[in-house]
């Protein structure tokens, strides 16, 4: 295996087939040649302090295979996303000696497959039972990045309790949410929790790109859209608009400012508000209960698409869980062996009732999906016109770049300008990623 400095990264566990990540003992009879030493695979992966935060189902997979295999065996490292896991993930497999397998994000897979950093995956077996909206975000430029183990949508949590002291309905629409605003911000209530990240991206989305992914014209509109002839800021305009309209209302509360904004990591402070009453409406990808606290279990509340369109809602579907190898790792065989036995996990091991998980293959149904908060999302997920967080078909980014741009209409700028700064960015990246 290869060793670097890792000054960042927390080692979280060497996982061997004495004891495993989750404290498993190994079967009957497995147990390493002392006179072998066994291949040993890095795995790099986002990992937390908050209560169950981090990847737990690759931590339970590997425990298992690393149990069950004597020939090579998986180690975990991981840091946090707010300490930077997708810059030292990069510069990790920019050093030329990074790790075997990874997850990323899904902001950085162009750049990571433009710079060559990740191996096709479309030989193994699960890859021929991916559902096509999975199959969709999983593939890039004929490349097969990453099986997914499971799929989330993000959608917008809503407090019906505090909704209903009001008079007021969970929105259905763009008139109806702008309506329950204007009364909750004219009572004294916040209407929305602030993050860093899915506060601004999801609901900025959904209202700037419904008409491109809700058009007949989808692949038309994909073309111009790779060659630049028709600028995405022609869209996303009208999400920045409204992105606007919240500032000036303080509909995301009073004198925000970019530096305060960006200190706010998802499912900290705006969780907490959520469950705390203070905020109405929190944008989140399913399955964030398992982030509640316990005394907030049982709040009355609903989980919905985004009311960004004249007549509905809609969501953000995401592969939850982007496993990658590295085409570089030179212990690829073995790399790819276990890839293929963390993605042949049965329905029963990665889905659970009511955590949000959605299946993205064949041969994951029969298992029950989802809590009874959550029935006002699950029809739209499979439904088309739906807007995949990163569209794999565009030679550009959405996720990181929306971010980006909100941050600095914190800062002052206009949702004119945010616009034509993304029809710059648009170009730029075109340059980057359109031959991939």
């Amino acid at each position: 295996m290869k060793h670097l400095k890792r000054g960042m990264a927390i080692a979280l566990c060497a996982a061997v087939a004495a004891g495993g990540l989750c404290g498993c003992e190994p079967k009957s009879g497995m147990r390493l040649d002392e006179e072998t030493e066994p291949v040993v695979l890095s795995f790099f992966m986002p990992m937390g302090a908050q209560k169950k935060e981090g990847a737990n189902i690759f931590l339970k997979l590997i425990d298992q295979y690393n149990a069950s295999h004597s020939d090579v065996q998986v180690e975990v490292e991981g840091i946090s996303i707010k300490d930077g896991y997708n810059e030292v993930l990069e510069r990790r497999l920019a050093s030329g000696q990074g790790d075997d397998l990874f997850t990323v994000n899904a902001d950085s897979v162009k750049s990571f497959a433009a710079n060559g950093y990740l191996c096709d995956l479309s030989g193994l077996p699960a890859c021929s039972r991916l559902y096509p909206a999975a199959r969709e975000q999983a593939e890039i430029g004929g490349l097969v990045y990453t099986i997914p183990l499971t799929m989330a949508a993000y959608g917008m949590y809503v407090n019906t309790d505090l909704l209903a002291k009001y008079g007021l309905e969970p929105p259905a629409d763009y008139s109806s949410w702008m309506h329950c605003c204007q009364v909750l911000k004219e009572g004294g209530v916040t209407p929305f929790a602030v993050n860093r990240w899915y506060a601004m991206t999801v609901p900025v989305m959904a209202r700037g790109l419904y008409k491109l992914y809700q058009s007949e014209h989808y692949g038309e509109l994909v073309e111009g859209l790779n060659d630049g002839s028709v600028p995405i800021g022609d869209y996303m305009l009208e999400g920045f608009q409204m992105f606007e309209e919240f500032l000036n209302q303080g509909y995301y509360g009073d004198d925000l400012t970019r530096e305060g904004v960006d200190s706010v990591p998802a499912r900290t402070t705006d969780l907490q508000d959520f469950q705390n009453q203070k905020v109405a409406f929190a944008f989140f990808s399913s399955g964030v209960e398992k982030y509640f606290v316990d005394e907030g279990e049982g709040m009355p509340y609903l989980v919905q698409g985004v009311p960004a369109l004249p007549e509905g809602t809609v969501c953000l579907p995401s592969i939850a869980d982007r496993l990658c190898v590295n085409a570089n790792s030179e212990h690829l065989e073995e790399a790819l062996e276990v890839a293929e036995y963390i993605t042949d996990a049965t329905a029963a091991e990665l889905l659970t009732n009511g955590d949000g998980s959605l299946p993205s293959r064949e041969g994951q149904e029969g298992v029950p999906l989802g809590a009874e908060h959550m029935q006002r999302l699950l029809p739209l997920v499979n439904r088309e016109g739906q807007i995949p967080i990163e569209d794999m078909n565009l030679h550009f980014t959405y996720w990181d770049t929306t971010r980006t741009l909100c941050l600095e209409m914190i800062d002052g700028l206009s949702a004119q300008e945010a616009a034509e700064k993304y029809n710059a960015i648009q170009l730029e990246q075109i340059g980057k990623y359109g031959d991939e």
